[in-house]
């Protein structure tokens, strides 16, 4: 399916989460929404390269706030979007979402995560797979170490990067912070 034809699907797509972005959408908790809002936000911008990051839903003096971070694949690494990149995914998007708040005031921010942004979940550390990351981390006496190394892989338990010195893995539920390298 072309781009196009994405963006004249969009009309009349419902959205999934409850009217209340504040709460959880009919007992169904925020993180499992939010993973399913930015599989969502996949689907749609998958054609343009794009992926989503990350998502903050907010409501403020009766708008509801989306903030969305998103990540340009190339050949498979994520990278930083250009301008014209994150102008198409807004035109896209707006349609999406005009729909959803058909009565509601809105405003919709995107960029991209940044270097100075944490990562926050082993999705980011599966999405930026090949990148250069700062990971703190505790060793096994509990005391603070910091690498920095490629990420070559991510899943429940572990992290592992690839250092000058050879590879490292580190346990997941060790990990203090980790930020992306340029």
């Amino acid at each position: 399916m072309s781009c196009d034809a994405v963006s004249a699907a969009l009309r009349g797509t419902p959205l999934f989460l409850g009217r209340d972005m504040g709460r959880n959408a009919k007992g169904i908790s925020r993180t499992c929404a939010y993973e399913s809002l930015r599989n969502e936000i996949d689907a749609i911008l998958g054609c343009y390269g794009l992926q989503a990051v990350d998502i903050s839903v907010r409501r403020s003096s009766g708008k509801a706030l989306l903030d969305i971070y998103l990540a340009k694949m190339n050949s498979g690494i994520a990278c930083s979007p250009n301008t014209s990149d994150l102008e198409e995914a807004s035109s896209v998007l707006h349609i999406f979402f005009d729909d959803y708040f058909r009565d509601q005031d809105y405003v919709m921010t995107l960029s991209s995560p940044g270097l100075n942004r944490c990562l926050k979940t082993l999705y980011e550390l599966k999405l930026f797979n090949g990148r250069m990351a700062n990971v703190s981390f505790a060793d096994e006496n509990g005391e603070s170490v910091s690498v920095v190394g490629k990420i070559v892989s991510a899943d429940d338990d572990k992290l592992a990067l690839f250092l000058n010195s050879g590879e490292v893995i580190i346990p997941i539920d060790s990990i203090r912070n980790a930020f992306l390298e340029e």
